[in-house]
């Protein structure tokens, strides 16, 4: 790096307390029409309890954020790049001239918006949840995330990403607790991620490094439970940050994991975390799994 040149900053991923997306709306006094979305607090999924359980020993992954700050990001959507069950996801980019001018000189890497189909609200807030715990595994095991976000669709807009949804009910897409107030039915929420590839052609070569991702998320006591070929994708190929390398790997991961709202905290140590994520691995990949270790 050249002396003269000013080394530029990541941006930190609580930053951006509103997120615009234009233009994704209509209403009867207007062809189109913007969305605005604000910050929410993720809340998590109930916890696994299981029997014989040992205190967990996941407190030296903490990791901390410096405080949140009140930016403001707009975001134009591009094609669809994914889809399930409880959300769509879009490719995403930057409106600078009607975001925070302070984003200049902060990296962002290419961006994604995962929209909650209609109904669905709620199946975002674990997830949110869930990649915060990871937050020390985010950019080289899972994807960055930028927050989760809540808007409420009034009943005369038509909200693009909901066009064809017929609603649901999203309760058997999380584990919740009951006694939460949780998104009325016309809410929608989204998370702000990093862009990442598509989905991974696996083969038995790859289930060494997948099985060593799945010991780095299970340091966090987390349980992905909603593991699954479609949720194993691409890293991206030319990432704007920098991409840790793992203990449990030699080189950056090639795939990164994602879809994390069924995802619980377990009430174990990691490394019986890990048995079960692993084992729960090798039935995906059709091997008989000993040892984790």
């Amino acid at each position: 790096m050249s002396g003269t040149q000013m080394a530029v900053k990541a941006m930190p991923q609580n930053a951006f307390s509103t997120i615009t997306l234009a233009a994704i709306a209509s209403n009867p006094r207007n062809s189109s029409t913007d969305l605005v979305l604000r910050r929410e607090t993720p809340l998590a999924n109930t916890a696994l309890h299981c029997q014989d359980s040992v205190s967990p020993d996941n407190s030296q992954h903490d990791y901390r954020l410096p405080p949140p700050r009140n930016l403001r990001l707009c975001l134009s959507l591009g094609p669809e790049i994914g889809s399930g069950d409880v959300s769509r996801v879009f490719a995403a980019e930057v409106i600078p001239s009607r975001s925070t001018p302070h984003l200049q000189g902060r990296i962002l890497p290419p961006l994604a918006v995962k929209i909650s189909r209609r109904g669905m609200a709620n199946t975002l807030l674990p997830e949110a949840q869930n990649y915060a715990e990871m937050g020390i595994l985010q950019g080289h095991v899972v994807p960055r995330c930028y927050g989760l976000y809540s808007a409420a669709i009034p009943n005369d807009m038509q909200f693009g990403p909901w066009e064809g949804d017929t609603g649901g009910d999203d309760r058997p897409y999380h584990s919740l607790p009951a006694d939460e107030e949780l998104f009325v039915p016309n809410a929608v929420t989204i998370l702000v991620m990093e862009r990442v590839g598509e989905q991974a052609a696996l083969s038995g070569e790859d289930f060494p490094e997948i099985q060593a991702m799945y010991k780095d998320i299970s340091t966090t006591g987390l349980c992905h439970i909603d593991m699954s070929e479609k949720n194993i994708v691409k890293a991206p190929k030319n990432p704007a940050l920098s991409v840790r390398t793992s203990p449990h790997w030699t080189k950056p991961y090639q795939f990164r994991i994602i879809d994390f709202h069924r995802t619980r905290k377990a009430n174990l140590r990691s490394d019986l975390v890990a048995v079960e994520n692993i084992m729960a691995l090798g039935s995906l990949f059709g091997r008989d799994v000993l040892d984790c270790q």
